[in-house]
C-alpha cells in the first residue's frame, strides 16, 4: 500500500513538473520588449500661406516615408499633416520622411493690378518626433519655414516667369 501511495506521488509530482516546464518555455517567436528601443515616429507638417500666394500660385504638397508617397494641392490659406508610425501596428518603423511643397504659377496668369503692391508671405514647420517604449524622445528633428516678400504689380509678371519655386524641403533619415 505504501508503495502504491508513492508511485501514485511521483506519477503527479512528473505531471506538475512536465507542465510547469512546457508553461515556462512560452514561444520561441516572442519577442522581448525592449523599452529602450524606437517605438513610435510622429510627424507633422504645416503650412500657411497669404491670399496673394493662392491668388497667383498653385501650391501642391508631397510627403510620405521611405517609398509611399501623398501629393496634394493646398487650396486654402493653412495646411496641416499629422501622423503617428507606432510598432503597435507597423513590423518595422519607417526609416526615411520628406516633404516637399512647391508654388507654380498659375496659368492663366490672373489679372494683375499695377498699382497695387503684392504680399507673399508662409510659415510653418516639419518636426519628427521618436519615442521609446517607455516614452523617453530619442528623436527630435524641428525644421521652421518661413518667408515675406512684397511685390509692385509692375513687376509681378517678371516674378511669375521666374517659374515653380519650392518653399519647403524637408527629408530626415533616421538611423
Amino acid at each position: 500500500m505504501i508503495k502504491s501511495i508513492f508511485t501514485k506521488l511521483f506519477v503527479s509530482m512528473s505531471i506538475m513538473i512536465s507542465a510547469l516546464f512546457f508553461v515556462s518555455c512560452g514561444d520561441e517567436n516572442e519577442e522581448i520588449v525592449n523599452p529602450n528601443a524606437l517605438r513610435d515616429v510622429k510627424a507633422m507638417y504645416n503650412l500657411s500661406v497669404s491670399e496673394d500666394y493662392l491668388h497667383f500660385y498653385d501650391i501642391t504638397v508631397t510627403y510620405g516615408y521611405d517609398a509611399a508617397k501623398t501629393t496634394e494641392e493646398i487650396q486654402i490659406d493653412g495646411w496641416s499633416f499629422e501622423h503617428t508610425y507606432s510598432t503597435d501596428y507597423m513590423k518595422t518603423l519607417p526609416v526615411r520622411f520628406f516633404c516637399t511643397i512647391q508654388a507654380s504659377p498659375k496659368s492663366p496668369v490672373p489679372t494683375i493690378d499695377e498699382s497695387k503692391t503684392y504680399k507673399f508671405e508662409y510659415s510653418g514647420a516639419c518636426n519628427l518626433a521618436g519615442f521609446t517604449g517607455d516614452g523617453r524622445r530619442i528623436i527630435s528633428k524641428n525644421v521652421p519655414h518661413n518667408e515675406k516678400h512684397s511685390y509692385g504689380g509692375s513687376t509681378m509678371q517678371g516674378v511669375l516667369n521666374k517659374g515653380t519655386k519650392t518653399l519647403v524641403s524637408f527629408e530626415y533619415t533616421r538611423e
